[in-house]
């Protein structure tokens, strides 16, 4: 290589195969929890086209942004940002559906039945708030760095015209 030429970027598709899991695994975690709520309901399951809609739009933004990173792989500059924007991501969508599952093993017998369902009240408000802001802030993440991505940066090769002073 000599003087001035662009070392090019190595290849980073981390971040595709963690969404692909991820997409995977969350698929997974609400066809479980649709067929527990179908079997403990007799068949009578009061499951909303709402909740199945949202789960499916999960899914599919989690999808479509491997793709996303997928098509930017050489370009990312802050992998910082793309490790916490799946941080931020699979604690909401992995993570705190399992705690749900292991919370009640872990306290049944120290709650009583009368207070079981404030408790369980209480930790589906929290899971709602932590589970949006997580979203968001993963979000914001993976904006910055679709921005930086597509940032052209003035050099030799792609010179701007315009005059630096």
């Amino acid at each position: 290589m000599s003087f001035g030429e662009i070392k090019p970027r190595k290849s980073f598709v981390a971040p595709v195969w963690v969404l692909a899991l991820t997409a995977l695994l969350r698929s997974i975690i609400s066809v479980l929890t649709y067929i527990t709520i179908w079997k403990f309901r007799r068949g009578h399951a009061n499951i909303s086209m709402l909740s199945i809609s949202i789960s499916v739009l999960l899914i599919t933004m989690l999808i479509i942004q491997a793709i996303v990173y997928w098509r930017i792989r050489k370009k990312i500059h802050k992998r910082s940002w793309v490790w916490l924007h799946l941080f931020l991501l699979i604690i909401p969508m992995i993570i705190v559906p399992a705690m749900f599952i292991i919370i009640p093993l872990l306290i049944a017998g120290y709650v009583g039945s009368g207070n079981a369902g404030v408790l369980f009240r209480n930790l589906n408000l929290v899971s709602f708030y932590f589970f949006w802001a997580c979203m968001i802030a993963g979000n914001a993440f993976f904006a910055a760095t679709l921005i930086k991505s597509f940032h052209i940066q003035p050099g030799p090769d792609n010179d701007t015209g315009l005059v630096d002073i």
